[in-house]
């Protein structure tokens, strides 16, 4: 019954492309460039509404074709692979064509000028749907996102170690203010609540005017001086250098991590196309891959334990459109 079934669509082979994907890129691309022109001179908003429209068209058509190709909208959002980045792109081109219908449909009046200017804002995310099409910087953005769960835990520590000092220095500089005489204002600037005082070493660690703030304060206290260099020492150099080196070895990791699972998935994935050259695997073949040990040699995937029940879950997996075919 599979042999009968159609292969994957033309449509589908085209969107999946390379082609398609650098298309796509060099459209975004231009939009940036773009946007970049429309920001910095604004008094031309009659002119750029009409580019700006193009861009949607472009960015429309793309998105409609994408979602043709996977077989509807709901297969688009399920996405096992690509489900965060059609959702995304799905948003970002759906709010571009709410500004529109706002601005050449319902027109632009008194209460919809906030919600225009809302709507607006979000157009500057078409930037990121770059990322998609280019796997280098997926490799650095998927890095980025899960090294910020490693690195929440040492934001956390230095936030504890701000919060702690910040007590200290509202207890010894900030209540004893007076000792300033005319300078006790600025005192009380800096250090009179704990709040303050938290601001005022989140401004130590960006070197900002900090050597006014640790001179007025040795005035009067020259041992709080030794502390404030210790905290700046120990918070902008080691705790800085700490959360930097660990989001970069963790981004690493993730990086070669994924190299090695591309790279694994393409080579497996090289393997059935020398073997079915018509570009799409039927069920049926992709089970007798998988659990006959002949042809686990020849795909060099002998390492892997099937049945024929996993294979099928794992085949159903991948074939979205639950047509029998899935493309290579």
């Amino acid at each position: 019954a599979g042999a009968k079934k159609r292969p994957p669509s033309r449509l589908k082979r085209v969107v999946t492309s390379n082609g398609f994907h650098y298309l796509a890129a060099v459209v975004i691309v231009a939009n940036v460039a773009f946007m970049v022109v429309q920001a910095d001179k604004p008094w031309h908003d009659h002119y750029w509404d009409h580019v700006d429209l193009f861009f949607l068209v472009v960015f429309s058509l793309e998105l409609f074709l994408r979602i043709v190709a996977d077989g509807g909208l709901k297969p688009f959002l399920t996405d096992p692979e690509e489900k965060s980045w059609n959702i995304f792109d799905f948003v970002v081109v759906s709010l571009s064509i709410l500004d529109a219908v706002i601005t050449h449909v319902v027109g632009v009046g008194k209460r919809t000028v906030v919600v225009l200017q809302t709507v607006r804002t979000f157009r500057v995310l078409r930037v990121l749907r770059v990322v998609r099409h280019f796997p280098e910087l997926r490799v650095i953005m998927y890095g980025l996102a899960d090294s910020v769960k490693y690195v929440s835990w040492i934001v956390l520590l230095a936030l504890s170690f701000m919060f702690i000092d910040a007590i200290m220095c509202t207890q010894v500089i900030g209540h004893c203010a007076f000792m300033w005489g005319d300078e006790e204002d600025d005192i009380l600037w800096y250090f009179g609540t704990v709040e303050k005082s938290m601001f005022t070493l989140l401004q130590f660690l960006t070197m900002d005017d900090w050597n006014g703030v640790v001179t007025m304060v040795d005035e009067q206290m020259p041992g709080m001086t030794i502390f404030l260099f210790l905290y700046v020492i120990f918070m902008s150099f080691i705790m800085v250098s700490l959360f930097t080196g660990s989001m970069v070895n963790h981004m690493n990791q993730v990086a070669e991590a994924t190299r090695r699972e591309e790279e694994g998935t393409k080579g497996i994935a090289d393997h059935f196309r020398t073997m079915f050259p018509d570009d799409y695997l039927r069920r049926d073949d992709f089970i007798k891959a998988v659990t006959l040990t002949s042809i686990k040699e020849k795909l060099e995937i002998e390492d892997l334990e099937f049945t024929q029940e996993e294979a099928r879950t794992f085949f159903e997996y991948f074939d979205r459109d639950h047509d029998g075919l899935v493309c290579l």
